[in-house]
């Protein structure tokens, strides 16, 4: 099953698009996604695809940035001394370069300072604020921060330290009684566009301040917009489309040096190279290290400096990394898959990366997380949470604030400090909240579908098409379609540890390949003849100066079951190594076998318990095979959505030995006929071979006579009964049970995966 909740948008007026398409040169593919935009006019249309400056909204309407301007002139004019107060992710600290550049080409004497994230905090920090006072600061303007700021702003405008504030975040009830707050959601304020980001804010300050849109500064502006995550749509949109080109053409030493590092060519830089290249190792000295370098080296003309600076930053990066893959990995497998939100804690984790472990295990869950750092000596963890989007983590958390110590965030995200004696408190509430809200509406995370495209519509000029709706991001988002039943012609697992999935479609006369992250997982379930939904976004994939359209599979939903092939025919511990696992065997004695197999924390279940209803964990192993099919049909209701691993173990087979035949039956009764008292042993090691069949015919022949009383056991003996009626064998329960079991193997133990799948497939439609 999908870790997530698929919705596929609705239908537009297809006469519409028709319409459309008479004045404009798009395909429907593409006017069908304008409209589901809300881009409905020629001239929507026109206007979205353009780069258009006047975009550029006029700063003077931003709330109190007069009264901010003519202190800030006042300082420069005075010759005081400025402190630029930022925040250590990617937003903050290009909002900082952004006015610290400003504030220099005025000629202020200005500095910035970066807090540090475990000691400082975010935000205002009243003993740095001392601090900087107690060395002569006489004006602070905060970038990215300060709205929640109270106690630091106070303690400085009760010294004679004016503090301007700029920032984009949400605005508490009451603001820090501040000289001037710069922000663009201001309630008294009537600023065109609300959702700037901190870097965002500092270019209009700095506009402001230098009378016209600072070009050479838009790069960094773009940066930490797109990093931000904030709408990419009215004024941002326009500050990233001219920040890239900008990127593109940069003259700073640091960031070319850093894209130079990456391996990024600067003609194919876009948002998804902020996104995915540049952001994260620019977040990542702030979560493990002293994110004033990062401002230094998007500041610093010295050659030899931003070449040091960019190759430490991503190592840094690449340790970060490491840290997230084998903390995440660890978390994993504490994991209780019963809960309805996963909280996690260890006091060796690093504080730094706590908010991307809780976003990677909601991914790999598709539940609610919370990643905690424990402190044992306090008593106390500290920690970040993530959400999925029908489920307020905030609002919930906000109904026991009375067990946390500290304690913010919104929907989706949250920090937190509690005693760690009042953590099961919590997980005992969440549950309880989520296990409610899961009758009510699907709490999966949303992937969110523009509709559906065939292969042959995955081509380069439809990516070029698509591109004219760049730069993609929160509430433009990269348009992705569903293809329903591909044409798979081959399946690979890709990547240095084989997590990654390969497809390769069979597109009449081209290989049309797809790749889905993190995807390897399901390599297992898919072949040419699996029946299945994909979900991709379309990408240009250059190799060795030839492009070619590909798939960026984000999401895969099987429509045929979901079987693993490991059938055996011998059973060993190593086979039963998984934990969160549910193991179940059609025989008893077979179940007796494996137990002193399995781990504790597994699973193991006799098919009439699984059929029963008991609760099965989300992977599940038939460990032998079904007497009958009629007994594994009573069982696929259970295991329909679940993973299944076959083993169908069997000790003997019939299939490969037959059932007895008429003339087998008539040989063995006429020799017991005549040897009416036979020791069983001696006839069981001597006469198959004597008659001329196997041995496990001759005992299947046994087993027959014994029901119709032809002949019994005692003390060891085989003693021969007889019969004066005509018995029809072949209608003898035992008979009819050697029949269901052969036909059982030969379905599901001799076929072949592909016609194991059909079967399974075919009858679990029959529900």
């Amino acid at each position: 099953m999908s870790q997530l909740n698929w919705k596929l948008n609705t239908e537009v007026d297809k006469d519409l698009v028709k319409d459309l398409g008479g004045d404009l040169p798009y395909s429907d593919l593409f006017l069908e996604l304008c409209l589901s935009r809300g881009l409905d006019t020629v001239e929507a249309i026109q206007s979205f695809t353009a780069k258009d400056p006047s975009q550029f909204h006029d700063p003077s309407s931003l709330y109190e940035i007069d009264k901010a301007g003519n202190r800030i002139f006042k300082a420069v004019e005075a010759g005081e001394k400025i402190l630029i107060y930022g925040d250590y992710d990617a937003d903050g600290v290009t909002s900082t370069a952004i006015l610290y550049e400003c504030l220099l080409t005025l000629g202020g004497l200005v500095t910035y300072y970066i807090p540090d994230r475990f000691n400082d905090g975010y935000g205002p920090n009243a003993d740095r604020y001392q601090e900087f006072i107690d060395q002569g600061i006489d004006l602070i303007i905060t970038v990215d921060n300060g709205v929640a700021g109270h106690e630091a702003v106070d303690l400085a405008m009760s010294q004679g330290v004016d503090v301007i504030i700029s920032d984009h975040h949400g605005l508490p009830d009451q603001l820090p009684d501040a000289l001037a707050v710069v922000h663009p959601a201001h309630p008294q304020g009537d600023y065109p566009f609300q959702d700037l980001a901190g870097a965002g804010v500092a270019l209009k300050l700095s506009q402001y301040l230098l009378g016209e849109v600072p070009q050479e500064m838009l790069d960094l502006a773009a940066i930490g917009t797109v990093a931000d995550m904030v709408s990419l749509t009215g004024e941002n949109r326009t500050l990233v489309q001219f920040g890239l080109d900008q990127l593109k053409e940069s003259q700073r030493l640091g960031l070319r040096r850093l894209i130079t590092d990456l391996a990024i060519p600067f003609s194919e830089i876009d948002e998804e190279t902020i996104s995915f290249k540049l952001a994260p190792v620019l977040n990542a000295v702030g979560r493990l290290e002293d994110a004033n370098q990062v401002v230094e080296l998007l500041t610093s003309f010295e050659e030899e400096r931003v070449a040091s600076l960019s190759q430490h930053f991503i190592q840094v990066n690449e340790d970060r990394k490491t840290l997230v893959k084998e903390s995440v990995a660890e978390a994993l497998t504490s994991l209780n898959p019963n809960d309805h939100i996963h909280i996690v804690k260890a006091d060796h984790w690093h504080q730094g990366v706590l908010g991307i472990m809780a976003s990677r295990i909601v991914n790999e869950t598709g539940k609610p997380a919370i990643v905690l750092k424990e402190f044992k000596k306090q008593g106390i963890v500290k920690g970040s949470a993530r959400s999925v989007e029908n489920f307020d983590l905030f609002a919930a958390c906000s109904e026991v604030r009375e067990l946390f110590v500290s304690f913010g965030g919104h929907q989706m995200a949250a920090g937190m400090t509690l005693e760690t004696s009042r953590l099961d408190e919590l997980r005992d509430f969440l549950n309880q909240r989520l296990a409610q809200l899961k009758e009510e509406i699907d709490i999966r995370p949303s992937l969110a579908i523009d509709g559906e495209i065939s292969p042959d519509q995955v081509t380069l000029a439809t990516i070029r098409e698509l591109n004219l709706l760049k730069p993609f991001g929160q509430d433009n988002p990269k348009p992705q379609f569903i293809l329903k039943n591909p044409p798979i012609k081959e399946v690979r697992r890709i990547g240095q540890d084989k997590s990654h999935l390969k497809l390769i479609l069979d597109d009449q006369d081209r290989k049309l390949e797809g790749i889905g992250f993190s995807l390897g997982h399901l390599a297992d379930f898919l072949d040419s003849k699996a029946q299945c939904q994909l979900v991709a976004n379309l990408d240009k994939n250059v190799w060795q100066n030839q492009a070619k359209a590909q798939l960026m599979i984000q999401d895969i939903r099987l429509l045929s079951a979901r079987i693993i092939d490991k059938r055996t025919n011998q059973l060993k511990k190593s086979l039963f190594t998984r934990t969160k696992a549910s193991y179940i065997c059609f025989n008893q004695a077979i179940a007796s076998q494996v137990k002193p197999y399995l781990p504790s924390q597994a699973q193991l279940l006799t098919a009439q318990e699984a059929e029963a209803g008991q609760s099965l964990l989300e992977e599940v192993y038939l460990v032998d095979c079904p007497q009958s099919l009629g007994q594994f049909k009573e069982l696929l209701p259970q295991i329909s959505d679940k993973q299944v691993v076959l083993y169908f173990f069997k000790p003997s087979s019939l299939y490969f030995n037959g059932l007895p035949q008429p003339e087998e039956f008539n040989r063995v009764y006429k020799y017991l006929i005549g040897h009416k008292s036979l020791p069983l042993a001696q006839a069981q090691s001597r006469l198959p071979n004597y008659l001329q069949m196997t041995s496990v015919t001759f005992n299947l022949v046994i087993q027959v006579f014994l029901e119709v009383n032809f002949v019994k056991i005692e003390s060891g003996r085989l003693l021969f009964e007889g019969s004066h009626q005509k018995i029809d064998l072949e209608a003898t329960s035992t008979y009819q049970s050697m029949q269901a079991a052969m036909e059982a193997e030969e379905a599901l133990l001799f076929s072949p995966k592909d016609q194991v799948r059909s079967y399974f497939d075919a009858e679990l439609n029959k529900e």
